[in-house]
């Protein structure tokens, strides 16, 4: 990921730019899962919509401090992969639970939908 070599070689702006980039289409996804799949997740299983909400809060939480380290720039490369590694065990969650529940739950259309609203734009 560009972002990490960008922290590993300490070069702050770069860093600041590519964590922007990111954090503007991480915010979307996030928000796209939360509009679209979320309130029917909570329909049929509201223990795990409230996990998954938990978990969005906890992300964003975690974007709001590393955006703070690299405005400073003190970010250290353990602790942006720290937040990598939660994102890819989110995603994993999200995998088992909500992915799964959309392929078994959605109409064509409605998939359709949630992969145009949840797919990255320039």
């Amino acid at each position: 990921m560009r972002l990490l070599t960008a922290v590993e070689a300490n070069e702050g702006p770069a860093a600041a730019a590519l964590w922007n980039e990111f954090s503007g289409r991480l915010t979307k996804h996030l928000e796209a899962e939360e509009r679209h799949l979320f309130p029917k997740i909570y329909r049929s299983n509201p223990r795990s919509a409230r996990a998954l909400v938990e978990e969005h809060r906890h992300i964003r939480s975690r974007m709001g401090e590393v955006r703070t380290e690299i405005e400073k720039g003190a970010v250290r490369l353990e602790a942006a992969r720290g937040f990598i590694a939660e994102l890819c065990a989110h995603a994993r969650h999200e995998e088992d639970v909500m992915y799964r529940w959309a392929d078994e739950n959605l109409a064509a259309g409605e998939t359709e939908t949630l992969f145009e609203a949840l797919a990255p734009r320039g």
